[in-house]
């Protein structure tokens, strides 16, 4: 069983580019477990100042006043039972973590601790209802009503200032909490801030080696990847590594998501051989922790991450063998605790399925090709233009197996997705008016190819 500070982290999986001619600069890109984005906290004057306090309950209330919605019981959005499990597999839920990931409301404070609707005494007395004020602000969160959700994350700060002082484990906890709302709003530089707050709160009030402080110091590492200052993210992963290492020992599975970030760094030097041992750091972690525990749910998806990760590694180094090797690895593991049909899978089967065809192993790629499609075709929503460009692909592979009927097949069949799809913008129709008349080129050809043999055997 992991802490429950590792929940709180974020790993760092590299994507390819969409572009092949961009820049050396350009040529990976990350994403991150949770929506990636930044965080901002003011400090303006004394936090047991009362002036601070009316300001905060003044931004409060102007949210209020300019989203009628606001006090809206923020219930949490339904979803289906298999979502619901995937989430909690990733995340690993327990007592002192909300369902949005934030740590959960620290200290003794009075009123009702499952209340999730706001009203104006709630928002008149927050220290009486700090509770009610946390429950909301993670329902909006997982309502993506970012503006609202950190109001109440600051409002929750104020108040532990308020009663604990400045230094305080506690508002340490607060002032990341508003970190991981704001990372949701992109503003990376001013997450960098927030999280900064947190490490130097952490610090003094539990010390330097503290495994809540790596938590800080590994978001903070995330917000300067964020905004490709790649260096300075290296070395305070590294610090964050220290501490950790320090405090719960060399092999303790929270170092593995360290190891993978460091590794997604070094990729970003182009120091591709530092950044594979980092990978296999990681990699060796969990499969480590793996073996003790079997079914943890955080831990398979954490490696398959990193599994996903040395694909792209692999694949960069033009080791398309070795990258279709682990990525078929990583999409066994994400099957364990995913449906078929999650966007996670489905990404790792594309990129499976794109690595193939890159070895030039037709048969393969058609294979997870198929899949791909097959998987897409039973979402409730359909992307017709994914869908298209997804035929378009298996009836390139065709050809290169000697199957012109069934790649004409596949074209005509993309033509039909193409004319279904329902988006009436301007730069959709142009997309399809493109795709449209590639394909019927390439089917003229192929067909006209095809017609010619058979005359000539008759």
């Amino acid at each position: 069983m992991m802490d429950g500070y590792e929940a709180t982290e974020e790993n760092c999986l590299l994507r390819r580019p969409v572009d092949d001619d961009q820049s050396a600069s350009q040529t990976s890109d990350f994403v991150t477990y949770a929506q990636m984005a930044a965080a901002v906290i003011e400090n303006n004057g004394s936090p047991n100042n009362d002036t601070d306090r009316m300001a905060t309950m003044r931004h409060a209330k102007d949210v209020l006043d300019s989203h009628r919605d606001f006090m809206d019981s923020p219930a949490r959005p339904t979803t289906n039972s298999d979502e619901t499990n995937v989430e909690k597999t990733i995340d690993e839920r327990d007592g002192n973590l909300n369902e949005d990931g934030l740590i959960s409301l620290a200290g003794n404070w009075p009123g009702p601790r499952n209340n999730d609707r706001l009203s104006p005494d709630v928002l008149q007395n927050p220290s009486q209802h700090l509770h009610t004020i946390h429950n909301c602000a993670s329902s909006y969160l997982l309502k993506s009503r970012q503006t609202e959700a950190v109001t109440l994350l600051e409002m929750v700060v104020e108040c532990q200032k308020a009663k604990n002082g400045p230094l305080h484990e506690d508002v340490g906890s607060a002032v990341h909490n508003v970190g991981v709302a704001y990372l949701r709003m992109e503003e990376h530089y001013t997450a960098l801030q927030a999280f900064e707050e947190a490490i130097r709160v952490r610090k003094g009030a539990l010390g330097r080696e503290h495994p809540q402080v790596a938590v800080s110091l590994v978001k903070a590492g995330i917000s300067l990847m964020l905004l490709q200052r790649h260096e300075d993210a290296l070395w305070i992963f590294r610090e964050a590594l220290s501490v950790r290492k320090l405090a719960l020992g060399d092999l303790h599975p929270s170092n593995a998501r360290i190891y993978n970030n460091i590794g997604c760094v070094q990729v970003e030097f182009d120091e591709l051989q530092e950044a594979k041992r980092a990978f296999e750091s990681a990699l060796d972690i969990q499969r480590n922790a793996l073996i003790t525990n079997p079914e943890n749910g955080p831990m398979i998806f954490g490696a398959s991450t990193t599994l996903q990760n040395l694909g792209f590694l692999y694949g960069k180094r033009d080791m398309y063998e070795k990258a279709a090797m682990v990525l078929r690895e990583s999409l066994s593991l994400q099957e364990r605790i995913m449906y078929p049909e999650h966007p996670t899978v489905l990404s790792t089967l594309e990129s499976l399925a794109e690595t193939c065809l890159d070895a030039r192993r037709f048969s393969h790629a058609l294979k997870y090709y198929t899949q791909l499609f097959d998987r897409s075709q039973s979402m409730e929503l359909v992307n017709c233009m994914k869908q298209a460009v997804t035929l378009q692909t298996i009836a390139s592979i065709n050809g290169h197996l000697d199957n012109p009927k069934a790649q004409i097949k596949k074209l005509e069949m993309a033509l039909q997705f193409i004319r279904s799809d329902g988006d009436t913008s301007d730069s959709a129709r142009e997309e399809r008016e493109v795709l449209e008349k590639k394909i019927q080129q390439e089917l003229h050809l192929i067909q006209g190819d095809l017609q010619a043999q058979e005359d000539k055997w008759i």
